[in-house]
């Protein structure tokens, strides 16, 4: 009788242990489970990450290109001015200086629309690429963030998991 009691008390304690390891291994399968749907996340950050540092690239490169625009039409400005500011010979005739005077006049006019409209846009372009940079910058440090809670998530699932499996061992 005392044998058949021992008997039925180790066959209880063993299966309260084998549910105790199902669980615990039902827990450690949920687990991983959830760790390989945040590496998939993970990896969709780090894709976009590359993704908005290209982009970042590119409009820098563009800005720099807008710059060097600029200060090239600027260059041309005061060239032009120098030029328009230079006094007329004056053994022409007094028609010749005044039609002259309003080529000059009309050429300065149309350089400087032009070169004024070619500042503006360049403006515009380079405040848009600012803003594009601040924005894929923010982007990034979200997407960063992001992954540094979802690595704390697999941190936490890791060590509820295996929790019971090192009760156990």
């Amino acid at each position: 009788e005392n044998y058949q009691s021992r008997l039925m008390s180790l066959a209880e304690e063993r299966d309260f242990q084998v549910g105790l390891s199902r669980e615990a291994q039902i827990k450690f399968e949920e687990a991983l489970s959830h760790i390989s749907f945040l590496q998939e996340e993970i990896m969709e950050g780090e894709i976009q990450r590359k993704e908005l540092a290209a982009a970042l690239t590119l409009l820098k490169n563009k800005l720099n290109t807008s710059r060097i625009e600029e200060k090239i039409a600027k260059n041309n400005l005061s060239q032009l001015k120098q030029v328009t500011n230079s006094d007329a010979p004056e053994s022409n005739s007094p028609g010749f200086l005044k039609s002259m005077e309003t080529g000059k006049e009309m050429l300065l006019a149309k350089v400087l629309s032009e070169t004024a409209e070619q500042r503006d846009i360049l403006e515009d372009e380079a405040f848009s690429a600012r803003l594009r940079i601040e924005n894929i910058e923010r982007d990034m440090k979200l997407i960063e963030q992001r992954n540094e809670q979802i690595f704390r998530l697999i941190e936490e699932a890791l060590s509820v998991s295996v929790g019971p499996l090192d009760k156990m061992f």
